[in-house]
């Protein structure tokens, strides 16, 4: 199929402005790290500042610690949280799977009544943070719909 060369022009056109939406704020952010603060309180943000500076560079080098600190925890809890996810699913799943487990339609409707009927993002997000955020463990199993695809892994 031959495409005219008015619609490639349009999609040409079309894809450059998309491509733009998604690098000038990158630039912006960019540009703006190597400004100084009271440039940006004074003027705003520019994709030219007024005034040049490495403030935010030395602020970061500074409190290197801390960031390091925070990526290494950020980290752990992405492993760990990954590894007793992916287990606590895997251990629930596979006797889900089996036709013959006693009281299989009795955890099969608690954990598919949990698909259809959820609190929502917010109460959820609520009860993560404030109710639970003691206890790790109990995040474990956080998606139904992981649990279903294990099962017909299985």
């Amino acid at each position: 199929m031959k495409i005219s060369m008015k619609a490639s022009v349009l999609v040409n056109v079309g894809l450059m402005l998309l491509a733009l939406t998604c690098i000038l704020p990158l630039l912006l952010l960019v540009t703006s790290s190597f400004a100084t603060e009271t440039s940006l309180m004074e003027n705003g943000y520019s994709f030219w500042p007024s005034q040049w500076g490495l403030d935010a560079y030395q602020y970061l080098w500074h409190s290197r610690g801390q960031i390091l600190t925070a990526y290494k925890m950020t980290i752990l809890s992405t492993l760990c949280g990954t590894v007793l996810n992916v287990s606590i699913t895997a251990l629930l799943a596979y006797p889900l799977s089996c036709p013959n487990l006693v009281g299989r339609k009795v955890f099969s409707f608690l954990v598919f009544f949990t698909l259809l009927f959820n609190g929502g993002m917010i109460p959820s997000y609520m009860m993560w943070t404030q109710t639970f955020h003691p206890v790790p463990l109990l995040r474990v199993l956080q998606s139904a719909f992981d649990l279903v695809d294990y099962i017909l892994l299985f």
